[in-house]
């Protein structure tokens, strides 16, 4: 699946979700309490989120609804050509580059010279530079502290680049 089409995927992913109102009976209010937290967190790992919210009547919503990135990544082969990575070849260990050394050398140089200096080809670096910018990394940014390493590295979504 090419980028496009699994952006449209997950896009659309992202936009399922059911709404329920909450009617229990004692028994069962008590099990669900004690279910809610575990079933939440297990849902969430899959991609597919569970909220309990307040409706405009003041009674509790069930909210049931699928995370895109997430679903995806675990409901996909992953089947074909494998995406190039480039490592960082300056340190005696192989490690790969990530989207936080791309965005912290672009404060500095100029894609020209992180292409040289990753030795990767030219229209591979902007097609990776191109999700970077669309990803959840890229928008989760505080565009204040983009030369602040630690703090680029600290952001969840780091991916390799």
């Amino acid at each position: 699946m090419n980028h496009k089409k699994r952006r449209e995927t997950v896009e659309e992913y992202n936009n399922y979700k059911l709404y329920y109102t909450i009617t229990e009976n004692q028994y069962d209010k008590e099990r669900n309490r004690q279910s809610y937290e575990p079933l939440k967190e297990l849902l969430a790992e899959v991609g597919v989120y569970l909220d309990i919210n307040k409706d405009i009547d003041g009674k509790d919503k069930l909210v049931l609804g699928i995370m895109g990135e997430t679903y995806m990544m675990k409901t996909t082969r992953n089947a074909g050509k494998r995406q190039t990575v480039t490592r960082k070849k300056d340190s005696k260990e192989y490690e790969l580059y990530r989207y936080s050394d791309i965005v912290y050398m672009l404060q500095t140089m100029s894609d020209i010279e992180i292409i040289e200096k990753m030795q990767m080809s030219r229209t591979t670096y902007y097609r990776h530079k191109k999700e970077m910018m669309k990803s959840n990394y890229y928008a989760l940014l505080d565009q204040d502290r983009l030369s602040d390493q630690k703090y680029l590295q600290s952001v969840r979504g780091n991916l390799p680049f």
